[in-house]
């Protein structure tokens, strides 16, 4: 069994460059302060682990922080820049082109037949973008992969062929349901749909890093340069549900994590945002048909 390699950059000139460009790879980098233009002709993940990076892709700038990582497509002027007085430790990972359209090619997908897209399209990346790792199968597999990595055993972990198969098979898949998301816009061009999407993700993004604080619909459809109308439907569209349902979905799920650990009522109440223990009481009733006193009950059972 061939062992993931990874290459590992800390500023000097890079050795194997070759090696890197022409095959899928993977590149562990620690940089305190960092400019250069990388390489475009892989499809890449960009997932930094400690730090931030910033890039710019055909002249969009991207501020890649901890917790989130930038897709991006080949054929794209993509420069790099770090500037930090700690060390920024990332992970580059690369697909050659021939690669993941032959995986794609290749793959049997629900997502994809859906679609209805060609088996030689390259339609399956979305223009690059950020994004945050939250309830996505990319996500989860790239957290994992940061924990991995982190702990100082990621080479025991993964054979280095199914590492590349089921990350590029879940990298676009993942892309797959997004633009089955995105197809439930009205707007008739792609670019339209794809602009609003980028919009709902930053209200999506917002709600997930503050949903315990008190958030209005002004200040989301603010973050998505949308009147609050057009910011709630186009959500909708896209999530499957009101923003409102999405923080009170976060809430609990926080509430019933909280609960397990055997905080209180009112701590669970206090940390999540809700108005007092009442409304919490009330909500987490109507949706696990129990109160939350009796919950924790059950759970030491």
């Amino acid at each position: 069994m061939k062992t993931l390699r990874i290459y590992t950059y800390r500023g000097e000139k890079v050795r194997n460059d070759k090696e890197i460009k022409s095959s899928n790879s993977v590149v562990y980098s620690e940089l305190k302060t960092f400019e250069a233009q990388l390489y475009s002709g892989h499809y890449g993940i960009k997932l930094p682990l400690e730090g931030n990076e910033s890039y710019v892709v055909n002249g969009k700038k991207f501020n890649v922080k901890e917790g989130h990582y930038l897709l991006t497509n080949p054929g794209l002027k993509t420069e790099v820049s770090v500037n930090s007085n700690k060390l920024v430790k990332g992970i580059c990972i690369g697909f050659t082109e021939d690669f993941l359209k032959s995986l794609y090619a290749n793959m049997n997908s629900d997502f994809k037949s859906a679609l209805e897209l060609k088996e030689d399209s390259s339609d399956f990346m979305l223009v690059s973008h950020n994004y945050a790792i939250k309830n996505s199968h990319l996500s989860c597999f790239l957290g994992t992969l940061k924990s991995n990595f982190m702990a100082n055993h990621l080479t025991q972990d993964y054979n280095e062929e199914l590492f590349f198969l089921d990350l590029g098979e879940t990298l676009i898949n993942d892309q797959l349901e997004l633009r089955l998301k995105i197809n439930n816009l009205n707007q008739t061009k792609f670019s339209t749909q794809e602009e609003i999407y980028r919009r709902i993700d930053l209200m999506n993004q917002y709600i997930h890093d503050n949903y315990y604080n008190n958030i209005s619909l002004e200040k989301l459809a603010k973050i998505a340069c949308l009147s609050k109308y057009h910011a709630v439907r186009c959500y909708q569209k896209i999530e499957g549900i009101s923003p409102y349902k999405k923080i009170m979905n976060l809430r609990l799920s926080k509430a019933e994590e909280l609960l397990l650990k055997g905080y209180s009522i009112n701590e669970v109440s206090d940390s999540c945002g809700f108005a007092d223990y009442r409304a919490f009481s009330k909500l987490f009733k109507k949706v696990y048909n129990t109160t939350p006193s009796k919950y924790k009950q059950i759970i030491k059972q």
